[in-house]
Formats: C-alpha cells, sequence, structure tokens
C-alpha cells in the first residue's frame, strides 16, 4: 500500500491510479485551537493540486497565526481591547 506524501505539517496526498490515468486524494488534518473538521479532496489534475494546496495551506498558515495567542490576549474591535 502506498504511504502518503506529507506536503506540509498537515497536509497530505496520496498519488492514485484509476482507468483514466493519474488521480490522488488530498487531506488537510485538523489540529490546532479552533480546528476544522479534515478536509479532503480529489486531484484530477495539476490545476487541482495547485488550488487545493495553495487552499489547503491559507487554512494551515491561519490555524497556526490564530494558534500563537490566547483568547482572552486577543482585542475585540468591540467594546474594550483594541
Amino acid at each position: 500500500m502506498q504511504k502518503p506524501i506529507a506536503l506540509s505539517p498537515r497536509i497530505r496526498y496520496f498519488p492514485l491510479e484509476d482507468e483514466e490515468g493519474c488521480v490522488g486524494v488530498m487531506y488537510l488534518v485538523p489540529g490546532g485551537p479552533g480546528h476544522e473538521e479534515r478536509r479532503v479532496v480529489s486531484i484530477q489534475d495539476k490545476k487541482d493540486f495547485r488550488f487545493y494546496f495553495n487552499e489547503m495551506r491559507l487554512k494551515e498558515d491561519k490555524q497556526y497565526l490564530w494558534g500563537l495567542y490566547k483568547d482572552a490576549d486577543v482585542g475585540s474591535s468591540e467594546g474594550k481591547g483594541c
């Protein structure tokens, strides 16, 4: 059985083949504060690969940055805070 390729700390890719050629499955492993459910997409070509990889990297980066702050330390635009 093939193993997934780690594209980043939380993004994995399974290269597969079917009758029509190369396909794959890319997924985002949930983690960190405020994590979302696992995101799984089917990859049909290079365009799909680039699009979903960039989308998942943005989510991964956003969750990492928010994880650096404690909820009590983050100000609000309403009331007292920033």
